[in-house]
């Protein structure tokens, strides 16, 4: 049986309309280690169920951490306990693993993979990443599904290495940035340039289309 930790919530806060961001604080921060990429599973009616760390190492006080739940059992779960209420988490586990390095790095996800994907992209050019060229390929339908479209505009404006290319594949002439499905853009983006790592997260179905 793999070792249970015990967490607090400490906020709750929309991302979207369908995408919650649920913020936790461990019993025992200073023990309270993860890589970027990995992830943590909340136990909820006896079942763990397995969520992306959306905060770099790092980034908030050790033992804090983010994870992005969209619109379901859990979600539901979670909404439903007051401030400050502790559970159970499974994790950090996962061999999803960002490996830092300068050479240009290519981030692709859809969904709430994205979350995966911050952790990495956020700890890359934080103090102790080592920053460098990368661009972020992520997929969304609409413009009110993007996730953390702020942080990632944010970052793209401090550091000139970083790219971050959002595509939604059903939205209003309203929109001016890249239109369609990941598979549309990312040859292109595979052509551009020999990535020295390429990270994928989110819904495969695209893959096999």
């Amino acid at each position: 049986m793999k070792k249970l930790r015990k967490v607090s919530l400490s906020s709750t806060q929309a991302l979207s309309a369908t995408v919650d961001l649920f913020s936790f604080l461990d019993s025992q921060p200073e023990s309270f280690e993860y890589r970027a990429g990995q992830w943590i599973a909340p136990v909820l009616a006896d079942k763990a169920s397995a969520f992306s760390l959306a905060t770099a190492p790092g980034e908030k006080d050790r033992g804090a951490f983010d994870i992005a739940v969209k619109k379901g059992p859990a979600q539901d779960l979670l909404r439903q306990m007051p401030r400050a209420s502790t559970l159970e988490v499974l994790g950090p586990e996962g061999d999803f693993i960002y490996e830092d390095e300068i050479g240009p790095v290519l981030f692709v996800g859809t969904g709430t993979g994205v979350a995966a994907l911050r952790s990495m992209i956020m700890y890359r050019y934080s103090d102790t990443g080592c920053g460098g060229q990368s661009v972020l390929l992520v997929g969304h339908r609409r413009q009110d599904d993007m996730l953390w479209a702020s942080d990632f505009l944010a970052l793209e404006s401090k550091h000139g290495g970083f790219q971050y290319c959002p595509t939604l594949s059903s939205e209003a002439k309203s929109w001016n940035g890249l239109e369609g499905r990941i598979q549309k853009h990312l040859p292109k983006m595979l052509e551009a340039r020999r990535w020295s790592k390429i990270y994928i997260c989110g819904h495969l179905i695209w893959l096999m289309s």
